[in-house]
């Protein structure tokens, strides 16, 4: 099932935006679309020294802070999962990564600066896709938790 007919099943208002360029960093993504930085988010996974998964959504010039990962999910040693990790566990590209329509079910956490934003453009499943959603469904769909977590 593609991301566009996994939305539909859900009845979520959103849209898939090809862009036509290369959108892997919130700075250009933002220029790409013409929209204020602040409503662009990322979606990264991280890997755990004992292989545990958490993927972290926030705003794109939010660095997450791995020592609060770390207190709010009980697990030491986070770091940037590598490219084909990123790919065989979500089913999509780092750089590309939408918050929605994953590969395998992922515990997600949502940074609280991220979760009050009415509207938001994530990357949509490619390098130049991005994904107009609420952070309210993507936070509904994916069971996340909320937390302050970027540095």
């Amino acid at each position: 099932m593609s991301l566009e007919e996994y939305l539909s099943a859900l009845g979520i208002d959103a849209e898939l935006i090809s862009v036509g360029r290369e959108t892997t960093t919130a700075g250009m993504a933002a220029e790409a679309l013409g929209v204020p930085i602040d409503i662009v988010i990322k979606t990264i996974l991280f890997q755990a020294k004992n292989g545990a998964l958490v993927l972290v959504v926030a705003q794109g010039t939010g660095r997450i802070d791995t020592e609060k990962l770390a207190q709010v999910t009980g697990i030491d040693g986070w770091r940037l999962a590598k490219p084909d990790v990123v790919l065989d566990a979500t089913g999509y590209p780092a750089g590309g990564t939408p918050p929605v329509g994953l590969k395998q079910r992922i515990h997600m956490i949502v940074d609280a600066k991220a979760a009050v934003l009415a509207e938001a453009y994530a990357g949509g499943g490619s390098h130049n896709v991005m994904l107009r959603i609420k952070p309210s469904d993507i936070i509904r769909i994916n069971e996340a938790e909320i937390h302050d977590i970027l540095a």
